[in-house]
């Protein structure tokens, strides 16, 4: 059956995110921002999958939350062409990372100025969190954020959009198929590699605005995952492979299983 899909790799671009090489110095929250006057030197970032709710969608709003948290937030973004002009409460802050022997760390000691994190480029038009939980998180960047190597940067390719990605990824045969290419680590997490990531089959069920935003809240009042494929499994599987209700099932139940083997429980 998943031999009839595109994979994930079909319809976007996936990469990881960034990597800063000691993320609890070049990703400060608001407060150490302000205090060393960092506003020009820095921006927002999603640094863990946990940070992020139960949405679909990560907006302007829901960052705020993770600012107003004191969470890191903000990552330290100085070119190589400003350095000699840093003023002197930034190189201040530069000071603690020296302290604590970052230049000396090996991803560190690679570059030009071992402050200068590489590969910052423009906010992605999504993320998917590399380690599994529940769920596989899959999120729109409504918010226009970057974020690090905890997570795959999407950018979609011509002719597809991130909307319809994210409703027709969440279906029984995907998140089985996400569940058979990943690897088990303590506590049931799951995690999958950039390969894996992209190797998932995924139907491709257009949706327009309105439906997306119905999807959307009927995903962040969900209990649990299932209730999502309880209630779209039919449509995306039905409408991409001809599925009927049985067949679906059996492939629920399949998923099911997998995630009850994953958490050790019985089924």
């Amino acid at each position: 059956i998943a031999g009839k899909l595109n994979t994930v790799n079909h319809y976007c671009d996936s990469k990881p995110g960034i990597v800063t090489a000691a993320n609890n110095f070049f990703i400060v929250n608001e407060e150490t921002e302000k205090l060393y006057n960092l506003s020009e030197f820095v921006k927002p970032i999603i640094q863990k999958g946990f940070f992020v709710n139960g949405s679909v969608v990560f907006d302007k709003k829901e960052f705020k939350q993770i600012v107003s948290e004191g969470k890191p937030s903000k990552v330290l973004c100085i070119s190589d062409e400003k350095v000699a002009e840093l003023p002197l409460t930034v190189r201040n802050y530069l000071k603690i990372g020296v302290d604590l022997e970052l230049p000396d760390r090996y991803k560190c000691s690679k570059r030009n100025n071992w402050f200068v994190v590489p590969n910052i480029s423009i906010p992605p038009d999504g993320f998917f969190f590399r380690r599994i939980h529940h769920y596989p998180k899959l999120l729109k960047n409504k918010a226009k954020v970057l974020v690090t190597d905890t997570a795959y940067k999407i950018e979609m390719r011509s002719g597809y959009k991130i909307n319809s990605l994210i409703y027709s990824f969440y279906n029984s045969l995907s998140l089985t198929f996400a569940e058979l290419s990943g690897r088990y680590y303590g506590g049931g997490v799951l995690e999958l590699t950039p390969q894996e990531f992209k190797n998932i089959p995924v139907p491709n069920v257009k949706v327009s605005q309105t439906v997306f935003e119905k999807y959307t809240a009927a995903f962040e009042k969900k209990e649990d995952i299932t209730e999502i494929l309880d209630n779209f499994d039919l449509q995306i599987l039905n409408a991409s492979l001809g599925l009927n209700k049985e067949e679906i099932e059996r492939i629920k139940s399949i998923y099911g299983k997998l995630v009850s083997k994953r958490f050790r429980k019985k089924s």
